[in-house]
């Protein structure tokens, strides 16, 4: 092994302290809307969210209704407007509150 990658320089200190990079996945679909949920986040906020159906467009099956994995119908093209604005303000909430970064899952295979 290279010496040089397993020991500091002697220009460099020897051990830095930083807060540690936070990661969340939660794939429940109560999010959206969720003040209780909302507070959870606010107690901890992770650098990294990582959800699954807080999408205005689902991998399977569209627009469709609620924020689980199934649908029970499409939303009207007026409701997918409403979903898109009531997410960007979800999305926003997250940031205010200290969450850095929010992801998706995304299936490519469902795509």
């Amino acid at each position: 092994m290279n010496r040089a990658m397993t020991e500091p320089s002697d220009l460099e200190p020897r051990w830095k302290t930083a807060v540690p990079f936070t990661y969340i996945i939660d794939y429940a679909p109560d999010h959206v809307g969720n003040d209780g949920y909302l507070k959870e986040v606010a107690d901890a906020p992770p650098v990294l969210l990582h959800v699954c159906q807080d999408v205005p467009f689902k991998g399977a099956y569209g627009p469709g209704d609620g924020f689980s994995y199934f649908s029970s119908r499409l939303l009207y093209p007026s409701e997918v407007e409403q979903r898109i604005i009531t997410l960007k303000e979800y999305i926003s909430q997250l940031h205010r509150l200290g969450v850095k970064l929010v992801i998706r899952y995304v299936s490519s295979i469902l795509l």
